[in-house]
């Protein structure tokens, strides 16, 4: 009888220890899936911020390309224009101005161009970063899953173990007691929900 009470108490101590490490899990995978959720939106924020940039760069160096475009044909027309067997008194001004103009237009368009480029590559690497963050959200939800399963597999095995050893000690008492009247009080709780 001694043995079937120390074997309830056991099975008792375990059911009580499985339902403490579920509830730890849940904390614990609730923590992570949190932080992964906090990462995952953080990303989808840069990259709405690397989106916009890229976006106003690559507005920028299209404009900057046409005046650059705009500038050659201007000194193309120039050119022309100073070739006519009655060239303007003014060409030699008119063809420094356009070579000016397509000069400094140049530049401005590679700077624009060099902007945009900087820009579409902190756009690849927020993308690649919602990427990896989308997959570390999705770790941890399967990571939470198995743990919870392992937990809750803990707590169906020490249920059933608890309930043989409480059915054990009551049949035990039943039999051990005069007239078929329990010795022992109700054996330990049984009813534990998840």
């Amino acid at each position: 009888m001694k043995a079937a009470k120390t074997a309830d108490d056991a099975a008792e101590a375990t059911l009580e220890a499985a339902n403490k490490a579920f509830n730890s899990t849940l904390k614990s995978e609730n923590a992570k899936v949190a932080t992964a959720v906090a990462n995952r939106d953080a990303a989808n924020r840069a990259l709405d911020k690397a989106q916009d940039a890229a976006n106003s760069a690559k507005f920028t160096m299209d404009t900057k390309t046409d005046l650059f475009n705009k500038a050659v044909l201007a000194l193309e027309d120039t050119i022309n224009l100073c070739n006519q067997p009655q060239p303007p008194s003014n060409c030699a001004r008119q063809l420094a101005s356009a070579q000016a103009s397509v000069k400094s237009s140049n530049t401005t368009m590679k700077q624009a161009t060099r902007a945009y480029n900087t820009k579409a590559a902190k756009l690849t690497a927020a993308q690649t970063a919602l990427q990896n963050a989308e997959t570390a959200f999705t770790g941890a939800i399967t990571h939470k899953d198995t743990a919870l399963n392992a937990a809750t597999s803990a707590i169906e095995d020490a249920v059933m173990k608890k309930q043989a050893t409480a059915a054990a000690l009551n049949t035990l008492s039943k039999k051990c007691a005069p007239g078929g009247r329990r010795l022992l009080g109700a054996p330990g709780r049984q009813g534990y929900h998840l």
